[in-house]
């Protein structure tokens, strides 16, 4: 039997890894239909963003932490000088060293390009592109989570957005400019001019940080915020830490221990990976009640073998270190500027939904699911036999109802 178990692992093993190279090789080749459904709008506005200002004569202004696309790399090329790139060396473990060497070869003597080889002391972690009129006067930026890459385009939870505003895209330029004079080097001069927030013309409502910042303000400002949640939270990170994060600002509101508990809250969200540790252990929630397993902040997973009827899923490509690398936290997004805010809160709940259930089986203990009808009511939420779990349950389902769709 333990044979056999051996040979059916193996063979796990080698479609595993036989569908990875799969995927690895669509998403390499340009104009390949999967490649295409997988990078969906964000890939499509990214690519137009560049064909069009190049085509106007337009100039860009691009600040990457990594970069290997076999479709945006071009793109940079086509505008030649115009096209001001300041690229990191990614996440190496040694200095010196350079994930982007390839992509760095191509560009160099055809853009205006710059190294920024900060790592490992530092990552040089920004991915956004400003967009210039032809006579270099910014018009809009566009920034989010996703890195150039195959990967960040096709393989992973990301978020993008375009900002349209001439006096925001110049604060990038900005910031472009000082981690250029900067080079590999995180100066004192920088640290401090980046912990003052930007307030740029006419965009009401906006706070604009940069890092890196000697202290995180930028991360007390957003911990306020979330301690004044009035109905709800939803997020979706990718690995938040065990202390001092806006996870832990969460936390306070959902835990009973807190002196903040909030029960009225909905809280929901996504994490890459648990971010607690032996040392810093961190005790996630259920829809804002404390509990010793993430149930309802997920932790994504495939189907597994328990479920033999359903086909193996590739939860992730090998060696491949993230599936949601967002990092997002909305706050009450039906409020008075619930625009954006909702868009963002329904594509949480896309992601979420997505490993709901997954993260559900892989907890569930290998018992049956399934013990047949029940003769009595019991099971119903809102009978008046039903347990306590099923109670507490309703309480959780009303409270979920009503973020969503107002009190009635």
């Amino acid at each position: 039997m333990a044979g056999e178990a051996a040979a059916i692992a193996s063979r796990s093993r080698q479609r595993y890894d036989r569908e990875g190279r799969e995927l690895v090789k669509s998403i390499a080749s340009t104009g390949n239909t999967i490649r295409n459904f997988l990078g969906g709008s964000l890939r499509e506005k990214l690519v137009a963003l560049l064909t069009d200002t190049n085509a106007s004569k337009g100039h860009i202004y691009a600040a990457l932490f990594e970069l290997d696309d076999p479709e945006l790399i071009p793109l940079l090329i086509a505008f030649g000088k115009r096209a001001h790139i300041l690229l990191g060396n990614g996440s190496v473990k040694k200095k010196g060293e350079d994930e982007n060497k390839d992509a760095r070869g191509k560009l160099k003597g055809v853009c205006d390009l710059h190294d920024r080889f900060s790592a490992p002391r530092a990552l040089a972690h920004n991915k956004f592109l400003v967009l210039c009129d032809s006579k270099k006067n910014p018009t809009a930026v566009w920034t989010g989570s996703t890195n150039w890459t195959k990967s960040g385009l096709c393989t992973q939870a990301n978020n993008g957005i375009l900002i349209e505003s001439a006096s925001v895209a110049a604060a990038y330029v900005d910031q472009w400019t000082a981690l250029v004079k900067a080079r590999d080097a995180s100066p004192e001069a920088l640290r401090t001019a980046d912990e003052t927030p930007r307030k740029p013309a006419r965009s009401k409502g906006m706070t604009l940080w940069f890092t890196p910042m000697a202290q995180p303000n930028d991360l007390e400002q957003a911990g306020k915020l979330i301690a004044g949640t009035k109905e709800g939270i939803l997020f979706a990170m990718f690995n938040p830490g065990p202390r001092g994060t806006l996870l832990n600002d969460i936390i306070e509101l959902a835990s009973p221990t807190s002196p903040n508990y909030n029960p009225e809250l909905d809280i929901q969200g996504v994490l890459n990976q648990d971010p607690g540790t032996t040392k810093n252990p961190v005790s996630l929630f259920n829809r804002g009640t404390r509990i010793d397993a993430n149930e309802d902040v997920v932790l994504p997973a495939a189907i597994d073998e328990r479920l033999k009827f359903w086909v193996k899923e590739l939860v992730k490509l090998p060696r491949a270190h993230a599936m949601v690398h967002s990092k997002v936290v909305v706050i009450d997004p039906f409020g008075d500027h619930g625009a954006l805010a909702s868009q963002y809160a329904t594509k949480i709940m896309e992601i979420y939904n997505q490993y709901r259930w997954r993260a559900s089986q892989h907890q569930t203990s290998e018992g049956p699911r399934w013990s047949g009808l029940a003769d009595d009511d019991k099971w119903q939420i809102g009978a008046p036999g039903a347990d306590a779990r099923t109670q507490a349950y309703e309480k959780r389902r009303l409270r979920e109802l009503d973020f969503w769709f107002g009190k009635s």
